[in-house]
């Protein structure tokens, strides 16, 4: 269970929570209150902090047609990913290589082949080390597409 995965509430959640028709379980019902469309799983524990099994439970849910979540990877939230690692990483030395990522086609060997320049910018101006540092995490974040 990815911790990023944003859950969403179906018809049918929505009408259970008005109308109580399904007779959910008191904890599916809970967790089907937390499910909001915009708190990803990590908020959704933060948030039902003292409830067992929420993680199970939010995959009953979605077994059960109340919730669902989409799992459509985009090129702007891998890039915007993308240029949050490289701050990470790079701190102040990150600027030239967010532009270029900024600049990237939307696709997947686009991508790859500015990580590629990327990766050689940093060797050239920081050092080795950071830029292996920097391509292995964005490698993890682009084995998504």
């Amino acid at each position: 269970m990815d911790p990023k995965t944003i859950y969403q509430k179906t018809v049918k959640g929505e009408e259970e929570l008005r109308t109580r028709k399904y007779n959910l379980p008191q904890n599916l019902r809970q967790v089907l209150i937390f499910v909001d469309g915009k708190s990803n799983i990590t908020k959704i524990l933060e948030k039902s902090a003292g409830f067992p099994n929420v993680g199970q439970s939010l995959e009953d849910l979605a077994a059960q047609g109340f919730v669902y979540f989409d799992d459509t990877v985009t090129f702007a939230g891998i890039k915007e990913e993308l240029i949050a690692t490289a701050r990470q990483t790079l701190g102040a030395d990150a600027e030239k290589v967010i532009a270029k990522i900024k600049d990237a086609p939307d696709s997947k060997e686009g991508l790859q082949a500015t990580m590629s320049s990327c990766k050689k910018l940093v060797k050239l101006v920081i050092d080795e080390k950071k830029a292996e540092e920097l391509i292995q995490k964005c490698s993890e974040i682009m084995s998504r597409l």
